[in-house]
Order: structure tokens, then C-alpha cells, then sequence
């Protein structure tokens, strides 16, 4: 069997290739102008026929970057009378707690958004639809040459019929017409979330469906047909066809094959408390896992006033990552990101431009990146020169500072930056980080690892195998997914919670028919909340519960003793059955560890304000399993590079994970 992943970022496109039990990895740029080039592109460096492939795992931020860079399709709506500006209304929120609000621009304009006659009530339709206003809206948006159409109707969740109705005579007038209705798309029973997920969807559903049939054509023309499969944001996979149809669902696809693969490896190694730590070109991405399991999510925003409110892994992301650019600020300091110099130009030491810093610019100053940028597929000469001259010039000089100093600075403040997310996640989940171990991967992930974890406290780094595309990799693993899930209210005592096994019981049935005999696995998650506390606990508890068990689990995360006097509730319960991958255990997905010297391959100065410290430099392909080495020392391998700082030791263990330890032996 021949399986290949890809996971496309706004910097590199990842592939990584398996094939009865070798793996072969490809780094290619990607092609923002057309991705499934640089799809394509990393598909011709394997080197072998491409029909002889048995399946491909695709994990994507098409969907991501066209909403959070506002560069969707030009859609319309019909919406009940009187709903017309929920999008635009949203919720009693401010972006931060003092200033003047900025403007907010809807995905959809308010011209766009028009009101049809119909009402839907909890016991049924109320106001039948007016067919013929529905007929002449719809030539109106034809006319207005919008891409897609929302039909968002009050209530539809208990109801459907007159979304149904709606749509179907939309397409009775315009047949190619891209309808994405509110119900179909999201159970949420507020109208503002719903309508707003299902805005989302549309916003990129042309976009996902010109790049999948764009990829389907060149896949066919290769002969790779029906071999694809893409990864949803709940880190599950879906056929293209399904991948349209809910087009929202892809969003932070790419991040999710990752965690996928977190899950799995961390599982293999016993560690059941972990923090995803994907730092790429252009992102951060995080995620908190307590107890072995990733929890799911309906609270998604994607930038303010979007909320997807689709299940999603609850995957945290900032603008951080080595191509983002670094300024100096009024303050006397230094801001990085959230914009990014992408894959072109690129930092200043790839050659392309000298007028702007970035993250890779300061670590190329600071020592810990080399002249050599080692990509699976060869290697990219840096310019050392022309990094240290764009700090300088730009950062340095108007600072008053040494260069030194300002790439230290620039540094720093993406690291804090980080653990500053990841502080945030921790708060909010009530799951503490000194108990966790930090899995560092993506091309830049490894190198600030250390900076974050002394920065929060976590004694232990996971460096995994091909860790700079090592979301592809998770994408090997990635399996087809079924969730069903509820909001509910519940009061966590014996007697009310055999309602809650009933409501289990239902989804079991439901989830499991939906995979028929392929389901390997079901997780029960329970969001678990105090009454009148507006963030919840998500919780798995074992089959069968009581109320003590769950209280015990709820007051160990929340790190809270019952509060006299409060009553705990459950909120939402979901169920989600899991298709065994049949791509074989994660042993198989590993490289075999080779024996080889763990000598040094040359030594390296590392910078830092007033002190220069001579490091060596390993290769870790040459690295064999071996007892704790002190550092400092770097480790480079093909798309990444690993920081050991002093003090600290590493490993490599007999699965070729590499194991740094802040704190002593690990």
C-alpha cells in the first residue's frame, strides 16, 4: 500500500509519502495563485507513477486564508422577514475592553441580504413561503452576479422544510447555483451563529470547489482518480465531493492532521496530557489535550464577528510563524506579526527582498540558523549577510540597539507571543501545563519549543520524525469521523443523568449506522458547567457514569472544590464514532531508527547579547538511540531545525522521537 499526505501552508507544501514501512518527504513552495500547482509540484518529486498511489490524505488552508484575508466569493442571502441584519448585529462583544470600535464589515453586504415571507415555529410552519418573491430575488442575485446563495430562515432547526422549499426553488430558476442553507450546515439553535457558519460556508464554497475540481482534474489527468481524501476540521476525512457541500469544515484542516498525528504518537508513548506546538511560515497553531483525547469545539471564530460554529478541534491560531514580520514599535520595542512575507519574497536571507524583517532573519543572526536551509528535496542557500543588514536597517538602527540585540528582541517576543496563546488556552480550559509535554513540529516549531517552555513551565519537548511536516504525516492517520451532538441542561445528579444515558445511547445508534461496520471506535464528550457560568468543561468520562464520577473529573480540570451552594450542569453531549484508517498501527507510520556516529557534523556560534557560545551541530538522521546528551547543541534534519538550549539535555528513543528535557535526564 502506497499512501501519500499533503498538507499545504501559506509558506512550503508538505508531502510525506509511505510505503510498506519507508518514508519518503517532499518540501516544495506553495502557489498561492493556484495551490494545486504547488499540489501537483510536490507530487512529481516522488519520483515513482503516480497511478500506483492507493490514497491521498489532504489537509488545506484554502479555506482558512480566504476568510481571515476577506478574499471569498460575492454571495447573497434570503433570510425571514425582519432577520435581515443578524450578520451584521452579532453579539454584545467589543473586540478589546476600552477604544472606539472599528467598523465591521459582514462577509455578506447588506444590499446582498434580502427578506422573504415565511415563518417557522418549534411546532411548524406558521407562514407558508412566498414561492414567486423567492423566484424574483433570485434573478435579482443572478443579476447582481453573486457566487453563492445563504438561505438562512429563523427556527430551521426545528423545522426544515421551508429552507428546503427555499432552495429548491432557487435552483428551479438557477440550476448552477451554489445554495448553502443555514440548517444543513450548522444545528446551532441561536440564528446568529448558524447564519454566520453558513455565510462562512459560502464565502469559500466556490473557492474549495475550483481548487478540488482544479486538483481532481490534474489527480485524473495522472491517473489518481478517486484516490483523494480531505481533512475536516474535527481531524476526520471526507470525500471532495462532501468537502463542497460543507466547505466550512475544511477550515484549519491543515492543523488538525497535525493534532491527529499528536494524538496518535503521544498515545504510543503513554503521555496522555500534550500541547500541539505547529509554528510554520506564516502560523502558530495550538492545541491542549488533558486527557488523551482532543476536545471539540463550537465556539470557533475565525477573526471577530465570524463564528463557525461547526465542530472543530479546539486548535488555537496566531499570526507567528518565520516569515512574520518584525517592526519596531513607539514603545521602544519590537512588534512580529500577524502579517508574514509568505513564501514569496520571503524572509530577507532567501534573496528576494531586503526591506522588510522577519522571525527566520533574527535566528539566522543569532547563530541558530546556518547558511543551509535543508529541505527534504535539497538544500536553499541563505544569505546571513542580508539578514543581519535588514535588522540592522530597519529594526536596530531605529531602535538605537545592537543588531544582536534586536534579533534577540525579535525572538523573544514571538516566543512570549506564543506562550502567551498557549497561557490563555490554559486558563481557559482549566488544564494545567506543567504536567503537559510540549510536541513541537512545523518548519519552525522546534527551534522556539524551548523558548515557550521555559516561558510556561513545561519540563519535557516532544520532537517527532519528520517534524517539519509532520501535519502531513498526521494526515496519514487521520480517520473518517462521525459526530452527533446535543445542547442540553442537565443537572449532574443520579436521577437527571439517565437522561443524559438515553441521549448517549440515541447517538451511539446514530453515529454508528452512519459507518456501518467500519466503526472501531465511539468517544463520549460532556461539556460540564456550573449554573450560570458561561464557559464549560469538556469532559470524557468513562461509560456509565454517576454524578460523583463526573464532579471528580470536573473539579481535577477546573482545579475548583464544589463551590457551596452551586449546582453543576451539562451543557452539550456529543458523540463521535471513529472508522478504523486500516492504514496499520502508528509502528508502521514510523522510520526505522539507523544506527549511525551522533558525532557532530561542524560547530556553531550561537549570539546572544555580550556572550558567544560555541554549539554543535547534529544531523539527526545519523542521530541512533541513545542516553541523555547535554546541551547546548542544534539538530537539523530536512524542513526543521531543533534548539537545545544549555542545561538542558536530549534523547532519541527507539521510535526516533527526540525527547528534550529543560530540567535534568528526561
Amino acid at each position: 500500500m502506497i499512501l501519500v499526505g499533503v498538507d499545504i501552508g501559506g509558506t512550503f507544501t508538505d508531502l510525506i509519502c509511505w510505503s510498506e514501512g519507508s518514508l519518503l518527504s517532499v518540501k516544495v513552495p506553495s502557489t498561492p495563485d493556484d495551490f494545486a500547482r504547488g499540489f501537483m509540484d510536490a507530487l512529481d518529486h516522488l519520483g515513482f507513477p503516480l497511478p500506483s498511489i492507493d490514497e491521498i490524505l489532504h489537509g488545506t488552508t484554502v479555506a482558512t486564508n480566504a476568510l481571515v484575508e476577506r478574499k471569498g466569493a460575492r454571495c447573497g442571502m434570503l433570510t425571514t422577514k425582519g432577520f435581515r441584519d443578524v450578520l451584521e448585529l452579532r453579539r454584545a462583544t467589543r473586540r478589546s475592553a476600552y477604544g472606539l470600535e472599528p467598523k465591521f464589515d459582514p462577509l455578506i453586504p447588506r444590499a446582498l441580504r434580502h427578506e422573504i415571507d415565511e415563518r417557522i415555529t418549534p411546532s411548524g410552519v406558521e407562514q407558508a413561503v412566498d414561492v414567486e418573491s423567492v423566484r424574483d430575488l433570485t434573478r435579482i442575485l443572478r443579476d447582481e452576479e453573486v457566487e453563492a446563495i445563504v438561505v438562512g430562515l429563523i427556527h430551521s432547526t426545528a423545522d426544515s422544510s421551508n429552507e428546503n422549499l427555499v432552495r429548491e426553488t432557487v435552483e428551479s430558476v438557477w440550476p448552477e447555483a451554489m445554495v448553502v442553507c443555514s440548517s444543513s450546515v450548522c444545528e446551532a439553535d441561536t440564528e446568529f451563529e448558524r447564519f454566520s457558519t453558513a455565510a462562512a460556508s459560502a464565502y469559500v464554497g466556490p473557492m474549495i470547489r475550483r481548487y478540488l475540481e482544479n486538483l481532481d482534474t490534474a489527480l485524473s489527468s495522472s491517473g489518481c482518480n478517486d484516490r483523494l481524501r480531505v481533512v475536516t476540521s474535527d481531524g476526520g476525512t471526507v470525500s471532495p465531493e462532501v468537502a463542497v457541500s460543507s466547505a466550512v469544515k475544511t477550515a484549519v484542516s491543515g492543523p488538525a492532521a497535525g493534532v491527529s498525528g499528536a494524538r496518535h504518537l503521544c498515545s504510543a508513548v503513554g503521555r496522555t496530557s500534550f500541547v500541539t506546538c505547529d509554528m510554520g511560515g506564516t502560523s502558530f497553531d495550538a492545541c491542549l489535550v488533558a486527557d488523551g483525547v482532543p476536545s471539540l469545539t463550537r465556539k470557533r471564530s475565525l477573526g471577530f464577528g465570524l463564528p463557525i460554529a461547526v465542530e472543530m478541534l479546539d486548535i488555537t491560531t496566531i499570526g507567528a510563524g518565520g516569515g512574520s514580520i518584525a517592526c519596531p514599535n513607539d514603545a521602544g520595542g519590537v512588534d512580529v506579526g500577524p502579517d508574514g512575507l509568505g513564501a514569496d519574497p520571503g524572509p530577507a536571507c532567501y534573496g528576494k527582498q531586503t526591506h522588510r524583517a522577519a522571525v527566520t532573519d533574527a535566528n539566522v543572526v543569532l547563530g541558530r540558523l546556518g547558511d543551509r536551509l535543508r529541505l527534504p528535496e535539497g538544500a536553499r542557500t541563505l544569505d546571513p549577510d542580508a539578514a543581519e543588514r535588514v535588522i540592522t536597517e530597519r529594526i536596530a538602527g531605529p531602535l538605537g540597539i545592537e543588531t544582536v540585540e534586536a534579533a534577540e528582541a525579535i525572538v523573544d517576543t514571538i516566543d512570549e507571543m506564543m506562550a502567551e496563546a498557549l497561557r490563555t488556552l490554559s486558563v481557559e480550559r482549566r488544564c494545567p501545563l506543567d504536567e503537559a509535554v510540549l510536541v513541537a513540529y512545523g518548519g519552525a516549531g522546534p527551534l522556539h519549543a524551548a523558548g515557550i517552555a521555559v516561558e510556561l513551565g513545561i519540563p519535557t519537548i516532544l520532537v517527532p520524525p519528520r517534524a517539519g511536516l509532520f501535519s502531513a504525516w498526521g494526515g496519514l492517520l487521520a480517520e473518517q469521523r462521525e459526530t452527533r451532538s446535543s445542547r442540553v441542561n442537565i443537572p449532574v445528579e443520579d436521577a437527571a443523568l439517565k437522561e443524559a444515558h438515553v441521549l448517549i445511547d440515541q447517538q451511539m445508534k446514530w453515529v454508528g449506522t452512519s459507518l456501518g461496520s467500519s466503526t472501531s471506535s465511539l468517544v463520549v464528550e460532556v461539556e460540564v458547567a456550573y449554573q450560570g457560568q458561561m464557559a464549560g468543561v469538556a469532559l470524557h468520562p468513562p461509560c456509565g457514569f454517576d454524578a460523583g464520577t463526573l464532579t471528580c473529573l470536573f473539579d481535577r480540570r477546573a482545579g475548583l472544590e464544589g463551590l457551596e451552594g452551586s449546582r453543576l450542569e451539562i451543557r452539550r453531549i456529543s458523540t463521535t464514532a471513529i472508522e478504523g484508517s486500516g492504514r496499520g498501527a502508528i509502528e508502521q507510520m514510523l522510520p526505522p531508527v539507523e544506527s549511525g556516529t551522533g558525532e557532530p557534523t561542524e560547530h556553531r556560534i550561537l549570539r546572544s547579547m555580550g556572550t558567544e557560545v560555541s554549539c554543535p551541530v547534529f544531523d539527526r538522521d545519523v542521530l541512533s538511540v541513545s542516553s541523555d546528551t547535554a546541551g547546548p547543541a542544534l539538530i537539523e534534519e530536512a524542513g526543521a531545525t531543533t534548539l537545545v538550549p544549555t542545561e538542558a539535555t536530549f534523547r532519541v528513543d527507539e521510535r526516533g522521537i527526540l525527547w528534550v528535557h529543560l530540567g535534568g535526564p528526561v
